[in-house]
């Protein structure tokens, strides 16, 4: 009996040390290049906005830990976030739906994000806050998920350039043309 206690512990031990060396094989980078968002005229809703307006991320085909922070107004209440990705970047670990207890400051919620191409992706949070009152607002936040080489994916795009030159266009127009208008009155 003794023998068949050691030799299951030893099966589960070893079952143990195996499911940890699998956990511990996927790589995921900390995202660190966040831009600020800048303080801007809100519109009536939920008093929550987002601290960082954008992320950048380096490496495509990579998982990469960033945090979703939140910066709150109220200093008690429930917070509901619903959060979902745009096409193209998936969401490899986080909590899609969460519930939390409100508090005035800065609230941080992580994520572990991949996506397959360079390009522009969305991290959306849609927040539904019921204050101390009972009180419901909601608010739509988005953070903007930069995926390419060096500190952030940038499009070319062709600029043209004006020319030191300046021509001056006269329109002309044709002679008016009369309409004819026929009003009627009703009356009742």
């Amino acid at each position: 009996m003794k023998y068949v206690l050691n030799l299951g512990l030893s099966f589960l031990l070893i079952g143990l040390v195996g499911c940890q060396g699998a956990t511990n094989s996927a790589v995921v980078k900390v995202a660190n290049q966040y831009v600020k968002s800048q303080p801007t005229y809100q519109k009536p809703g939920a008093a929550v906005s987002l601290v960082n307006s954008k992320v950048n991320i380096s490496d495509v085909n990579t998982s990469y830990a960033i945090n979703l922070t939140i910066n709150s107004g109220y200093n008690s209440g429930d917070l509901e976030l619903s959060v979902f990705t745009s096409e193209g970047l998936e969401l490899v670990d986080g909590e899609t739906e969460v519930v939390e207890i409100l508090s005035r400051g800065e609230m941080v919620f992580p994520y572990t994000v991949n996506a397959a191409e360079e390009g522009r992706y969305y991290l959306y949070a849609n927040a539904k806050v019921t204050d101390s009152l009972g009180t419901k607002s909601f608010r739509a936040l988005t953070l903007i998920v930069e995926v390419g080489e060096g500190s952030g994916y940038t499009k070319e795009s062709s600029v043209q350039e004006k020319s030191s030159k300046t021509t001056t266009k006269t329109l002309t127009f044709g002679k008016p043309v009369p309409m004819s208008m026929e009003e009627e009155i009703i009356t009742k």
